[in-house]
């Protein structure tokens, strides 16, 4: 992501770089840095799509800056190239990665579908060798509950692979399928739940279940142990369909290319992404934010002092979890989000108390706070008591 890139770029300067800076204080020392030195920077693997991304970054123009300084880029997509050298005339060396043979592409299916593919032929041909496709593709087969219904599927997957434009655009065609596959409305808005979580971030399985029950995604369940275990059965579901996946750390995981793909699904149906501009940016405008979503993320940037009472009627979710800058908030904050706000996640910033108006928040259901060590008291919440 561009956060861990412009991080990591921080991190190998040789200039005294000391944490808790600004992004912006630390953006102007990587340039002014850079910018009277030759450098050689290698972006490996980058996938980029936001514009303006050396200004971002902080790096100098190798081609204003005319010391002979140069930037490789190894991306998966020509929309980095793109995104990263708008301004400018890079030498392209196109080279394909090793994708699986036939054989590999055949045995990964079989694992991941569990038996006989012989029928799976012709499918194997319009997978590039590509595992992500494969694993996709197993995941709208695997659960067919009758051998006519596997039959229909096969037919409808041939004819979603069967028109070769670009390997990318198979994947995405595929991961649309699969989004298509999923058992239940219920299931999809569970998955694009995590689109509002940052991208280069693993989401604990634990916690992720707690928002889609207190968002209500969970409502057939009658208690909190049958919630928790509805929604593991949500995310089995979710990884057998090649979705998402799990770390050793019980932490879930989007593929970027799936990622992209369902963005606007979830942008239609109020899951949208943080923009990637909220990072290293002080000041921002909540009633801007909640007209496209009632659920607003605000992880991980820069801000320290919540101030006003912003117009926000309609928003249901405020997550400001990561913030570690975040000290306090006015009084008056959570006037305007009385009658909606339900969840309410401030885990890991450095909030000492809460304001007056969070005993305005009639609607909450959960309030997040781990890891909260500067939190001195708990106040005005005797109202919320539900």
């Amino acid at each position: 992501s561009m956060r861990k890139c412009f991080n990591k770029i921080a991190a190998s300067l040789s200039c005294k770089i000391r944490d808790g800076l600004s992004v912006e204080s630390t953006r102007t020392i990587i340039k002014e840095y850079l910018t009277p030195r030759k450098f050689l920077l290698v972006l490996d693997n980058a996938y980029f799509t936001e514009e303006n991304t050396l200004e971002y970054l902080g790096v100098p123009d190798p081609g204003q800056q005319r010391l002979g300084s140069k930037i490789i880029l190894t991306t998966r997509t020509t929309r980095a190239l793109y995104a990263l050298f708008s301004v400018m005339q890079p030498n392209i060396v196109k080279m394909m990665p090793r994708t699986l043979t036939y054989k590999g592409s055949y045995d990964l299916l079989r694992e991941k579908i569990g038996k006989d593919i012989s029928f799976a032929h012709d499918l194997i041909s319009y997978c590039y060798g590509i595992p992500l496709i494969i694993i996709l593709l197993a995941g709208a087969l695997y659960d067919a509950p009758t051998e006519e219904t596997f039959s229909e599927l096969v037919a409808n997957v041939h004819a979603t692979l069967s028109t070769k434009i670009s390997v990318f655009d198979t994947m995405q065609r595929m991961v649309k399928f699969g989004y298509h596959q999923l058992p239940s409305d219920n299931v999809r808005h569970c998955l694009l739940y995590c689109l509002i979580f940052p991208d280069d971030q693993g989401i604990s399985v634990k916690e992720l279940i707690w928002y889609w029950m207190m968002d209500g995604l969970l409502q057939e369940a009658i208690g909190f142990d049958e919630a928790n275990h509805i929604g593991k059965e949500i995310l089995d579901v979710l990884i057998k369909h090649g979705m998402v996946y799990l770390d050793d750390n019980d932490h879930v995981h989007m593929h970027n290319v799936i990622r992209e793909t369902l963005s606007r699904f979830g942008k239609d149906m109020g899951y949208k992404e943080q923009d990637y501009r909220c990072f290293g940016n002080p000041i921002i405008k909540l009633e801007y934010l909640s007209k496209y979503s009632n659920r607003v993320s605000l992880m991980d940037t820069e801000m320290e002092f919540l101030r006003g009472s912003p117009n926000c009627l309609l928003i249901s979710s405020l997550l400001l979890r990561g913030n570690f800058l975040l000290k306090a908030m006015s009084e008056e904050f959570f006037n305007q989000m009385a009658g909606t706000l339900q969840i309410l996640d401030m885990s890991f910033t450095r909030i000492e108390v809460f304001p007056p108006s969070i005993s305005y928040l009639i609607k909450l259901r959960m309030l997040l706070l781990i890891g909260c060590d500067h939190l001195q008291e708990i106040r005005y919440i005797a109202s919320l008591a539900r």
